[in-house]
This record gives structure tokens, sequence and C-alpha cells, in this order.
């Protein structure tokens, strides 16, 4: 009888030991999974303000520096119809801009 207690006390130590490792085992991997994606998330975040930041820059420029100075000199030799995306067009120039990026990067970004 002793030797079947102490089988059975065997047998249910190492069942609960397995079960506790799993259990401790997917609640591990649950919680580095979590920490990764918030971290991926985080980086990514990241990533896209810099870009968005750029961008707004651009437009700032074109804004605020280049086309007042340049529709100034504009006005008096062209027409007011007369538009050339090359240079008067911020979303033009951050589009081209982009494609350029693009091929100096490995990685590639949409925005």
């Amino acid at each position: 009888m002793k030797k079947q207690k102490s089988m059975k006390f065997r047998t249910v130590f190492w069942a609960v030991s397995i079960i506790s490792y799993l259990v401790f085992m997917v609640a591990t991997l649950a919680l580095v999974n979590r920490f990764m994606m918030q971290r991926a998330l985080s980086e990514a975040e990241s990533k896209s303000k810099i870009i968005l930041d750029r961008n707004l820059a651009v437009h700032t420029y074109f804004t605020k520096d280049l086309k007042p100075s340049v529709f100034k000199f504009s006005d008096e030799c062209m027409p007011k119809e007369y538009f050339d995306p090359h240079w008067m067009s911020s979303t033009y120039a951050i589009r081209r801009i982009n494609e350029y990026s693009k091929a100096l990067q490995d990685e590639d970004f949409y925005y």
C-alpha cells in the first residue's frame, strides 16, 4: 500500500510540475509577444512621425519661403495661368523626393 501511495504522489507531483511549467511557458510567451508588438508599434509610430514631419517641413518651406519669392519674380514675366509643378507644387516635390529616397533605402515606407 505504501508503494502505491508513493507512486501516486510521484505521478501527481510530475503532473503538477509539467502543468505548472507549461502554464509558465505560455504566460512567458504571451508577455514577450505583447511586449514585442508594443515595441514594434512604438517604432512604427516614431518612424512615421519622422517622415510626416519632414514632409510638413517641405510644405512649409514651399509655402513660406519659395513660393512668395518665386511668384514675386514670375508675376513680371509669366501669365497668371502658368503653373509648373516642378517648382510650384510642394506635393509634387515631396513625391519626387520620396521616389529618390526609396531608391536609396532598403526599407519601403508607404504613407
